[in-house]
C-alpha cells in the first residue's frame, strides 16, 4: 500500500510527457531484493542499456506478455530522434526485429548493464513511445532528477 505520493508539479501535459516522474513511499517493506541504485550521471555511451516489461507483445492481437520481457536498446543522439528531446528525457530504440516498449510497459525501467550483462543502475523510466511499438521510445532521465529525488527522500 502506498502511504505517500510525490510528483513534480511542472508536468506540463499528458501529451508532452516532460518531467514524467513520481515517487511512491510504501507503507511497509517489500519482500523483494533491494532495488537498483540510481545512475548518478548520464550514460554517454559507457553502458549497454536494457529495458523490461509486461506490455503488449503483438500489436495486431493486443496480446500481453505472460513472462517478463527484456530487450537491449540503444540510446540515440538528440538529432536522431523524430521529436525534440528535452534534457529530462532520453530517446532510445530497440531493434526493429525484437521491438521496443509497448502498451502496458509505461513506467517500466531502463537500466545500465555492467560488463557481465547484469543490471547496474536505474537510468530511465519508460514515458511514451511510438504507436506500433517498434520505433523510438522516450524515457525520463533519472540523473536529471537526482536533486529532486534526494530532496523528497528526506
Amino acid at each position: 500500500m502506498v502511504s505517500k505520493y510525490c510528483k513534480i508539479p511542472s508536468l506540463r501535459s499528458q501529451m508532452e510527457k516532460l518531467n514524467d516522474i513520481a515517487l511512491l513511499k510504501l507503507s511497509r517493506s517489500t519482500q523483494s531484493e533491494l532495488p537498483l541504485p540510481l545512475c548518478q550521471s548520464d550514460n554517454e555511451g559507457q553502458y549497454q542499456i536494457a529495458i523490461c516489461g509486461l506490455g503488449v507483445t503483438n500489436i495486431t492481437t493486443g496480446e500481453y506478455a505472460r513472462v517478463l520481457q527484456e530487450l537491449k536498446v540503444t540510446e540515440l543522439p538528440e538529432d536522431n530522434c523524430p521529436y525534440d528531446v528535452e534534457k529530462s528525457q532520453i530517446c532510445m530504440n530497440g531493434s526493429t526485429v525484437a521491438g521496443d516498449f509497448c502498451v502496458g510497459d509505461s513506467g517500466g525501467p531502463a537500466y545500465a548493464l555492467d560488463g557481465d550483462g547484469n543490471p547496474l543502475c536505474l537510468y530511465g523510466i519508460m514515458s511514451n513511445g511510438w504507436w506500433n511499438c517498434s520505433y523510438f521510445s522516450y524515457y525520463t532521465r533519472i540523473p536529471y532528477f537526482l536533486d529532486w529525488i534526494e530532496s523528497k527522500m528526506q
